[in-house]
Formats: C-alpha cells, structure tokens, sequence
C-alpha cells in the first residue's frame, strides 16, 4: 500500500499548479484538473476488515 501511496505522490508532483488563479464554473474547472489522470486504471485497493471497538465496561 505504501508503494501505491508513493506513487500517487510522484503523480500528483508531475501535475503542475497554475502561476494564475482561474476563475469560471468550479466543476468545469476541477474537470479540466483531472481529465489527464485516467483514473479509469488506477488499481483500487481490496477492502480491510475495520478493527474492533474497545470496550468501556468494567
């Protein structure tokens, strides 16, 4: 999982942020972000069992 972590990071870091602050229709624009990134193939990670809660009684 953290070899997946780490390569997230490593493409978050080649994605750049522009100098300019955009300003329109906010969907549109998280749309633009993103459509480069073909999540489609990204790997989904299996589910974990969530651990036991603790117990308060005495």
């Amino acid at each position: 999982m953290l070899h997946e972590v780490l390569d997230f990071a490593e493409l978050l870091k080649q994605k750049t942020i522009p100098d300019e602050p955009q300003s329109g229709n906010l969907a549109i624009l998280i749309h633009n972000r993103f459509k480069g990134l073909d999540a489609d193939n990204l790997p989904i990670p299996s589910r974990q069992l969530s651990r036991n809660p603790p117990s308060f009684e005495e």
